[in-house]
């Protein structure tokens, strides 16, 4: 079988000097490698490497934040390279930095390096996918690390509104969890026999049909082409359809009937008073080439005359306003957060009407 299949190159301005190519491997791994278009040793120091899975915190089974904590468990060592942290230490010490971050149905791993140390990287990384020591005795420092993280995240009232509006919807649905995880879904809630028999079931998840990978280097397209070759194609693959029930509903079941009905009051973490308004959307990502959402946003961030923003900051209503969505496979969540003055409080049913007005 041919180790790779060429695929069409992505559209790229006119001055964009860059060449890319990408690529299938034969386990479905598509790669796209990004090269300078002439070799030039006084080029960007930094090469990089980005891994995208199509593994999230909706693929959990029971335990609330198992998806971040497997992307902290990686990071602890591999076969070829078992000391904790090696990718963390090696990136530091050769100029450049790795890091992750877990999202509802992604996770996205970042490391760039110098030139030099790139294949080295690359190597670090593939070994890192294929063969995680994924020990019990890492766990416990992985779980303060997650805990660390969330303690800082319920610092601000963001995470407090957005817990509190998932319970306004359908509790069937993933997007209703907990994504973040602390000590107590990953310790008091779980043993640690039973955590560490769920962190490997979803590593499997972790399949060559739902990864996709960038290379960005000095070298040219061939050279890079032999590594992520080299590298990536032995990656099991499994393209069973997944089965979960919660797939099977729609954008509109998303919302229970209190979410278009409530008002929903939050006491603050700090001095912040503001409106947020909620929308569940259908999904919206096979429209990503005309933008709508996007469009939309620049309509609500306009601070020419015409504009909502000034027409309530000359008001003295708000401080700010800011448009925000977030594209899932199964709906659109969009979000507008309106900072609020003290007259603004007392004015939420104007300001409402005002938005649902603009929109209109």
């Amino acid at each position: 079988m041919k180790s790779f299949e060429l695929l069409k190159s992505p559209i790229k301005s006119i001055g964009d000097k860059k060449e890319y190519r990408l690529i299938k491997l034969k386990n479905n791994i598509k790669a796209l490698l990004i090269s300078p278009a002439k070799i030039d040793a006084a080029a960007d120091p930094l090469a990089a490497i980005n891994l995208s899975v199509r593994v999230g915190s909706f693929d959990e089974d029971k335990i609330e934040g198992l998806a971040h904590f497997l992307e902290h468990m990686f990071f602890r060592g591999s076969e070829e390279f078992p000391k904790d942290d090696e990718m963390h230490d090696f990136a530091q010490n050769n100029g450049g930095f790795s890091n992750a971050w877990t999202s509802d149905e992604t996770t996205e791993y970042f490391v760039s390096v110098v030139e030099d140390k790139f294949q080295e990287a690359v190597c670090r990384l593939s070994d890192m996918l294929i063969s995680p020591l994924m020990l019990k005795s890492s766990m416990n420092q992985e779980r303060e690390l997650v805990d660390s993280e969330f303690h800082q995240l319920a610092k601000h009232s963001y995470l407090h509104k957005d817990q509190v509006m998932k319970l306004f919807l359908n509790q069937k649905h993933p997007v209703s969890k907990f994504n973040v995880g602390n000590l107590v879904t990953l310790k008091e809630n779980v043993n640690d026999d039973e955590l560490h028999e769920a962190l490997m079931k979803l590593r499997k998840k972790y399949t060559a049909d739902k990864m996709g990978i960038c290379l960005q280097s000095n070298r040219s397209l061939d050279d890079l082409q032999e590594i992520v070759i080299e590298k990536f194609s032995e990656i099991s693959n499994n393209l069973e359809e997944d089965d979960e029930e919660w797939r099977e509903l729609s954008w509109h079941e998303i919302p229970t009937e209190d979410f278009y009905s409530k008002l929903i009051f939050v006491k603050p973490t700090d001095n912040e008073t503001s409106l947020t308004l909620t929308w569940i959307l259908p999904p919206v990502k096979m429209f990503y080439k005309c933008k709508p959402l996007a469009y939309i946003g620049l309509i609500f961030s306009n601070t020419e005359d015409g504009g909502i923003i000034n027409y309530l900051k000359d008001l003295k209503l708000i401080n700010s306003l800011n448009f925000d969505f977030t594209r899932r496979t199964c709906h659109t969540q969009v979000q507008l957060f309106v900072d609020l003055t003290k007259e603004g409080y007392e004015e939420i049913n104007f300001i409402l009407e005002t938005i649902l007005s603009y929109l209109k």
